[in-house]
């Protein structure tokens, strides 16, 4: 290729690569994005005023519109802003995909504060070490996870954790009878120990500190666990908010008003984080959260239920929708657009899930360090069997043989 011919990956510049994959874009997107350079949370508070009343969240049947999440986002920031959170410190959230999740993730971000990402299956071994290893000061956990914690509370890991229920968001009667059915933790009062409810109860923090999108961080993933302990990619504002609109670049028929995504890959995960958190509040869609992504019953009922448009997954996802016993009795015709990631996709799923639904599946590939999508096949264009796809916009990518 001229230009890269007898250079190193580090001598190479933007212009010495010739973007000849850009052809292949869908009619309407664009290969260059002027990325604006705001704080990831700006992404909410911008929804909030487009659309105040719109639903941003439906929980098992709970919505929360635009008006409300940001409300009680600030409410987060001035809970932590009453602990001594500031610019810079660390808080961790270990939640599955909850309203509690997304509300915690931008008032965090509103304090000008780090979200440690932390999955909420881990032990208590792997969650001391993401504690120790971030400095984290507090964090939200799952009631359910409170036995992982109880130890290093004792130890004085944590000024604060706040305890979050699944039944804080559940509409009446679910409210009630799931408080019923759930299997009981017995946490005894301590003064580093909050509820939810401790957390809607305080003064919303409308101011903000001073942000540089560019070098301040936003969110510690940890990955590459495989190959030794976790380690952190420490994603500023400006890699999110821009992957954000990459992501959301590629989906060109895209409309606020119809569009509603499924909110099930973990938002605990960059890939999850990116394209089903941030991107559908950055466009002002509804996101229609699954805590438990596992149960693909809910999943197939919630898409028939809200005529889910977009569902980002991975190919084990598709899988289950399309393998399960009941699935021929839900609707799933809305799903328009899919991009799978993690994992390769295969051919013959890909042809019986675009059958099964009438929408696109196609493959994409990223990586935590990247924020994380890098490539993915076209919606409508060009679709090549086995393939990650071509780099998305500002993108580039080269072959070197070192």
């Amino acid at each position: 290729m001229p230009g890269v011919e007898g250079k190193t990956i580090m001598e190479l510049r933007p212009e010495d690569v010739e973007r000849i994959w850009v052809k292949h874009y869908d009619k309407g997107v664009r290969d260059h994005i002027d990325y604006p350079e705001i704080p990831l949370y700006a992404l909410l508070e911008e929804s909030a005023k487009k659309y105040p009343e719109k639903p941003a969240l439906i929980f098992y049947g709970k919505k929360i519109a635009y008006r409300e999440l940001n409300e009680l986002s600030d409410k987060v920031a001035g809970y932590l802003y009453e602990l001594g959170i500031r610019k810079g410190s660390k808080v961790v959230i270990d939640l599955p995909n909850t309203p509690h999740f997304v509300a915690a993730y931008y008032g965090i971000l509103k304090l000008g504060a780090t979200v440690v990402q932390c999955n909420p299956l881990y032990t208590e071994r792997e969650v001391r070490y993401i504690l120790e290893n971030s400095e984290a000061e507090a964090g939200f956990f799952l009631e359910s996870l409170y036995p992982r914690i109880e130890k290093l509370l004792n130890e004085g890991k944590l000024k604060k954790a706040i305890i979050c229920k699944i039944e804080d968001f559940l509409p009446f009667p679910l409210n009630v009878l799931y408080p019923l059915k759930k299997q009981k933790v017995k946490i005894p009062k301590r003064g580093d120990v909050a509820f939810w409810k401790d957390v809607e109860k305080a003064r919303p923090l409308r101011e903000r500190p001073s942000i540089n999108p560019k070098e301040d961080v936003a969110v510690f993933l940890y990955t590459g666990g495989t190959t030794g302990v976790p380690k952190a990619v420490m994603s500023t504002h400006y890699n999110l908010v821009a992957n954000t609109y990459q992501v959301l670049e590629w989906l060109p028929d895209k409309d606020p008003e119809r569009d509603t995504y499924i909110g099930v890959l973990p938002y605990f995960h960059s890939y999850g984080m990116t394209t089903s958190l941030n991107g559908p509040i950055a466009f002002g869609s509804t996101i229609v959260l699954v805590p438990d992504p596992r149960d693909v019953k809910t999943i197939l009922k919630f898409i028939q239920k809200y005529k889910v448009s977009i569902f980002c997954g991975v190919p084990t996802m598709y899988a289950a929708v399309l393998n399960h016993p009941d699935r021929k009795k839900y609707d799933i015709s809305s799903v328009r657009a899919c991009i799978s990631g993690a994992a390769p996709l295969p051919v013959e799923l890909k042809k019986n899930f675009e059958s099964a639904t009438g929408g696109k599946l196609v493959e994409g590939y990223g990586l935590s360090e990247t924020s994380p999508v890098t490539h993915a096949n076209p919606i409508y264009g060009l679709n090549k069997a086995g393939s990650i796809g071509i780099p998305v916009p500002d993108t580039l990518a080269v072959v070197i043989d070192d």
